[in-house]
């Protein structure tokens, strides 16, 4: 009896040694790749505006964007991060909702509508670039092929620029209503859109600046015309000039942003939502084997103690398991951490100085709860073992 009592007590031991170091990892996973709270809290630690900043000006000058429209950006990126990191966190909080079970659907369209694509997040971005620069050069640039032969307008260029700059609100204005029916369109809540846009604004604003460069610098063909008589054939002589440069309205349609772009957009949420549904799966398949483990655990500590069925022999097994378990995790941990810090100093040359440090944090935090885990282990073995020292130390261990 005794035999078999050892060999069960050994088994049980064995399995709860497993299934305890194995669980340590199972915690782990579940506080950190399964919890949105240290996803978001890790993406609100990174500092991402240094980051982009010069990949994002390269791009710009081999765009061949204004100079100006790319710092605007660089600094919009910088001045929105927080909101634009709010969004992606409540964005992150919906797609894990489904991974674990709150919801039925993923509904990615309907997720980046409600948060990074949403129409007044886009139009606050939009607020804070500098369109004006890339409205100036366009219309200038054209402006200046558009002269008759031989035909020069002194400072016209700069003064064009300086006229289009005071528009720079309006320009905003437009951009902001072009976006909520643009983006529903781009995100499959629409079939097609159309708005329209009349650019009488700039057509007035460029025609009076032209009006007042030809008329305080008139070019050798009106040079010898009196003032009276150029004022009367002014505005067709400027029409004929902005011919092709301003049309009276600007349509924009599905047809401009071109049927290519919304399909792989719609292919990538179809896509990406066929892989949160297999990731929800297998969420699934680790809960339920997270909380079975839990129980399982429960089942051998319980095993344990039935077959002791005393105070001292119970406590001194599940403590040395507890203490041995908890102080070797510590030790995993240790030197994990020393093994990372290692390797990120190894290759933190090829890393930018605010993403090594971002990393090197999320690695501690991404051991944390392994070692809270252990350091629990580790005092309830103190504890077990104290108590089966101190408990009735007259009666036989049993």
């Amino acid at each position: 009896m005794k035999l078999l009592k050892g060999l069960a007590l050994s088994l049980l031991g064995l399995l709860l040694f497993l299934s305890l170091s194995t669980f340590g990892l199972a915690f782990t996973l579940n506080r950190t790749v399964l919890n949105p709270d240290f996803i978001v809290s890790g993406l609100n630690r990174l500092d991402v505006a240094p980051l982009i900043e010069q990949p994002l000006t390269q791009q710009a000058a081999q765009a061949g964007w204004p100079p100006e429209f790319s710092d605007s950006l660089v600094s919009a990126i910088t001045e929105l991060e927080p909101v634009a990191k709010e969004r992606v966190g409540a964005a992150i909080y919906r797609i894990y909702d489904y991974l674990l079970g709150k919801t039925s659907d993923p509904d990615l369209a309907a997720v980046l509508g409600d948060t990074v694509l949403s129409a007044d997040f886009i139009t606050t971005l939009v607020s804070r670039l500098d369109i004006s620069s890339v409205a100036r050069e366009l219309i200038a640039g054209q402006l200046s092929s558009k002269l008759p032969p031989g035909v020069e307008v002194k400072g016209l260029a700069e003064r064009v620029e300086a006229a289009i700059d005071q528009l720079e609100p309006w320009l905003k204005e437009q951009a902001g209503i072009v976006a909520k029916p643009m983006l529903d369109y781009l995100l499959g809540k629409s079939k097609g859109f159309t708005v329209t846009i009349s650019l009488g604004p700039v057509m007035e604003v460029v025609k009076d600046t032209i009006r007042q460069a030809l008329l305080e610098s008139p070019p050798p063909e009106l040079a010898q015309v009196p003032p009276a008589i150029i004022e009367q054939y002014l505005d067709e002589y400027i029409d004929r000039i902005l011919a092709g440069v301003i049309p009276a309205t600007l349509e924009i349609n599905e047809r401009a942003l071109g049927t290519e772009t919304r399909a792989q957009i719609m292919q990538g949420l179809a896509q990406a939502e066929d892989g949160l549904a297999q990731a929800r799966l297998y969420v699934g398949y680790f809960q339920t084997g997270y909380k079975l483990f839990i129980g399982f655990i429960l089942l051998l500590v319980l095993g344990i103690i039935f077959l002791h069925r005393n105070v001292r022999g119970s406590t001194r097994s599940l403590g040395t398991t507890s203490l041995i378990i908890g102080a070797s995790g510590l030790a995993e941990v240790f030197l994990a951490d020393r093994f990372a810090a290692s390797g990120l100093t190894q290759f933190g040359i090829l890393l930018p100085v605010q993403l090594q440090a971002w990393l090197e944090q999320l690695i501690k935090d991404s051991l944390a709860p392994l070692q809270t885990f252990n350091i629990a282990l580790a005092a309830i073995g103190v504890v077990l073992l104290a108590v089966s020292f101190l408990y009735r130390r007259g009666q036989p261990s049993g």
